[in-house]
């Protein structure tokens, strides 16, 4: 065979018969030559169809004929010898270096979006989410609250009354709303955190540990404080949208909330907030303690302990007795916070 040549199977259009066949060139035309075939075709009247991998190539004959061929390397030749080219597409396509440039191109993309496009579309969505399914939301995820992760309070009506006035008082004074402050009990330790609507939870266990500070009333206000700037900020909404954006999306254009509440208490409670979140909610307890005339050390103090608690925690590798592991770390309070150094110079620089 010349260069410019392959070798491949004949239909004629009429019947499935295959004929072997050679393909050349001749001049401006594809011949085509086998046992019972001979037929010269001028090569622009000859549709190829793409290149797929490793598929045979195939080539459309006027009258319904076709040609296919494995000879990939000499259809190739073929085509080029009559000054006809595969589109770039295809080109590409065939290219190990274009292919292993998409995959990193994509994979880059896919970060990006991950990194930037996420929160920001997410951001977007949960600004025009109605205030009725964020109530919803938070109602969904109250569910959760229940044994046997959670527990009634245990705390004393009258411990309990005295934080919730301490809080409402301090929140006069920075002019915010009072928000539904719930307690409960929490063997896995200490904690508080806020959901979507206008609901925050204090756990037993964070008030025992801010007795263990300076000022327990100015370090327990702080910890609310932080949650109270999470709901001012709709941290919860903002971040289960991010977790969550495809479904909410589709539910938000849809009008069914229902898709979204199935999944609400769960990745409501294993929300782990953004730094910029944490920050912007340390920002807003240290407001709230100036405000209040309140010192901002008793905080300090209670995010070392803290933080001392998690690494003890850590060393052990058990969870709180009677609490699986894996639930002790579900509401992990430092799970995202930024390093308490940088916690502790933020908080005193804002509060001195």
């Amino acid at each position: 065979m010349t260069a410019a040549s392959a070798r491949g199977g004949y239909y004629d259009g009429r019947s499935s018969k295959r004929h072997e066949v050679t393909l050349e060139l001749s001049g401006a035309a594809l011949r085509v030559r086998g046992p019972g075939v001979d037929l010269t075709v001028p090569f622009a009247e000859v549709r190829i169809e793409e290149s797929v991998a490793n598929a045979p190539r195939l080539l459309h004959l006027p009258g319904g004929a076709l040609v296919e061929s494995t000879a990939l390397e000499g259809v190739d030749l073929l085509i080029e010898g009559a000054g006809r080219r595969d589109s770039l597409v295809v080109r590409l396509q065939r290219s190990w270096r274009t292919a292993l440039g998409s995959v990193v191109a994509v994979a880059c993309a896919a970060a990006a979006f991950y990194v930037w496009g996420l929160p920001w579309v997410a951001d977007r969505v949960a600004d025009v989410i109605p205030a009725a399914w964020s109530e919803a939301l938070g109602q969904e995820a109250q569910k959760a609250l229940q044994p046997p992760l959670f527990q009634p309070s245990k705390l004393s009506e009258e411990a309990r009354r005295a934080i919730e006035q301490d809080f409402a008082a301090a929140l006069e004074a920075a002019g915010r709303p009072m928000p539904r402050l719930e307690f409960r009990s929490f063997a896995a330790g200490p904690n508080a955190f806020a959901l979507p609507g206008n609901t925050m939870v204090m756990t037993d266990e964070m008030v025992k540990l801010a007795a263990r500070t300076r000022d327990p009333a100015s370090a327990i206000l702080g910890v609310l404080g932080h949650e109270q700037g999470h709901i001012r900020h709709r941290h919860p909404l903002r971040q289960f949208v991010r977790g969550t954006v495809l479904s909410a999306l589709a539910a938000w254009w849809l009008g069914d909330v229902s898709t979204v509440l199935a999944t609400a208490a769960p990745v409501l409670l294993a929300a782990r907030y953004s730094r910029d979140f944490e920050r912007e909610a340390d920002r807003e307890a240290v407001a709230l303690l100036r405000a209040a005339g309140r010192p901002v050390e008793p905080l300090i103090e209670l995010f070392g302990l803290l933080e001392g608690g998690r690494a003890a925690k850590a060393e052990d590798g058990k969870a709180a007795p009677g609490v699986e592991h894996k639930r002790a770390n579900l509401l992990d309070y430092f799970s995202s916070h930024p390093g308490t150094g940088e916690r502790i110079r933020m908080l005193r620089g804002q509060g001195g």
